[in-house]
């Protein structure tokens, strides 16, 4: 078997782990902008320009997070119409437990990822 590489700079491999966590939710992120905006058109959600994907951090020692979660994440996106057309600028506030995202029949009170908060800020046109 051949030596499989991976990046060796931090940056790269950050940019990678932000978006393999962005996939990784990816369905339950696109429910909370539908929600948002209430409206099916919206299809997908771009980066904005200079911004990381993703940051992370332990739900240690959060006030609105409860211990059901170890981590929190934060991500600013661009949803999306079918057109094109970006709707907004908006910043999620994620509680999430990766451990549980393959899990089917969860009891209620393990749930895989809560929506701690939503930013939404208007873009111009």
């Amino acid at each position: 078997m051949k030596d499989i590489e991976f990046p060796s700079m931090v940056e790269a491999n950050n940019q990678l782990f932000g978006n393999f966590m962005l996939d990784l939710y990816h369905k339950d992120i696109m429910n909370h902008i539908k929600n948002y905006y209430e409206d099916e058109k919206i299809n997908g959600y771009s980066m904005p320009e200079g911004n990381k994907p993703v940051y992370i951090r332990t739900s240690t020692n959060l006030k609105d997070v409860e211990e059901q979660f170890s981590y929190v994440l934060k991500t600013t996106i661009l949803p999306t119409d079918k057109d094109g057309t970006i709707r907004g600028k908006v910043t999620l506030y994620l509680a999430v437990e990766p451990s549980r995202v393959n899990e089917t029949n969860l009891p209620k009170v393990l749930k895989q990822m809560k929506l701690i908060k939503y930013e939404h800020e208007e873009v111009k046109k």
